[in-house]
């Protein structure tokens, strides 16, 4: 976690020890937990709309008989 932290500010490690407080890792540590439930809202929404349904499946399938 340090290094993403120092990494995320532009700074080394050693200066982050130095010089960070507790105040910045509770901003780091809300920020991190929004982005991976942003991620993870993103990637089920992706899952869903990738996903045929049955109803889906149906109508390919006749549309696929009719040309045929």
């Amino acid at each position: 976690m340090l290094h993403q932290m120092a990494e995320a500010y532009g700074v080394l490690p050693s200066q982050l020890l130095t010089d960070a407080s507790t105040f910045d890792l509770v901003v780091y540590d809300v920020v991190m937990t929004y982005r991976n439930q942003q991620e993870k809202k993103g990637n089920r929404q992706q899952q869903t709309t990738n996903m045929p349904g049955d109803d889906n499946m149906v109508d390919a399938v006749t549309r696929f008989r009719e040309k045929g």
